[in-house]
């Protein structure tokens, strides 16, 4: 279907970013006493919390790290084996387009582990412009049962407590810019994409040192392949086309294989 010099259309991209979309990596330096990092922000605590700001399809991620304590000062006598939350709907008043993962991929999370969660995604629903309220559904596994639907943060735990995200209008200033260093090259063909960014039409170039069949695939922001295609290219220069016109604003990735090398490239569609 795809040509050398011929024009192919992608399905859908929504902008992983290599392998690491899928999970994430906790701090690794807790305050004394905190369970969360970031904290949460308070009246007291003005500069704490959620800090980037979301805007509407655009890109957007952040990381919540968790330190499983052994105990809890409102539970005197009672030893917390695990906090877990559900794996899906576990987070509260996500705008829509946004969705979590968690390490470990399961969402338990074991006493006296280091742990994390990251929201990502992208925002779509006009209606979510404002600040959301974001809340954990935590199951406390205990020495004398467990304690399930404990929203966090909340006053025994986390007095005063909120992870506010703020939600921008599209193309509004200050909103999240991704920065990824998970970009891959190889040794036997090069691949560039222009104009990047782009509102929809480009053109690759591929310079390659060996003849054969490629492998084009394009990913969603949560990893998941959406679109793959079988690519023959030749030894030296070739051109290929796309028309991304169709797609939404917004931080891509694409890849090519020659089925021992891969290349991975960011790719932005902007139409402001």
């Amino acid at each position: 279907m795809i040509k050398r010099a011929l024009l192919f259309t992608l399905c859908c991209i929504a902008g992983a970013f290599g392998l690491n979309a899928q999970t994430c990596t906790p701090a690794q330096n807790f305050p004394m006493g905190a369970i969360a990092v970031p904290a949460s922000w308070s009246p007291e605590r003005l500069d704490a919390g959620i800090r980037d700001t979301a805007c509407i399809n655009s890109y957007y991620e952040f990381t919540l790290s968790v330190r499983t304590p052994g105990s809890i000062p409102s539970l005197p006598g009672v030893t917390i084996n695990s906090i877990a939350i559900p794996a899906q709907n576990g987070v509260t008043n996500l705008p829509v387009g946004l969705s979590y993962v968690c390490n470990p991929p399961n969402c338990v999370f074991p006493r006296d582990s280091l742990s994390c969660i990251k929201v990502f995604g992208t925002p779509t629903d006009p209606g979510d412009i404002g600040q959301k309220d974001l809340t954990l559904l935590l199951t406390i596994n205990t020495t004398f049962g467990q304690l399930s639907n404990i929203p966090y943060p909340n006053e025994q735990l986390d007095p005063g407590g909120h992870y506010y995200l703020h939600v921008k209008a599209e193309g509004s200033s200050g909103c999240f810019v991704f920065t990824s260093t998970s970009e891959e090259t190889a040794q036997a063909f090069s691949v560039t994409a222009r104009p990047n960014p782009t509102t929809g039409f480009m053109q690759i170039s591929v310079q390659s040192t060996q003849s054969g069949l490629f492998d084009f695939q394009i990913s969603d922001m949560t990893g998941r392949p959406v679109h793959r295609e079988r690519v023959p290219l030749y030894a030296g220069e070739n051109t290929l086309h796309y028309d991304g016109s169709m797609l939404p604003a917004g931080m891509y990735v694409y890849s090519l294989s020659n089925g021992s090398e891969t290349v991975t490239h960011k790719l932005v569609i902007s139409r402001n």
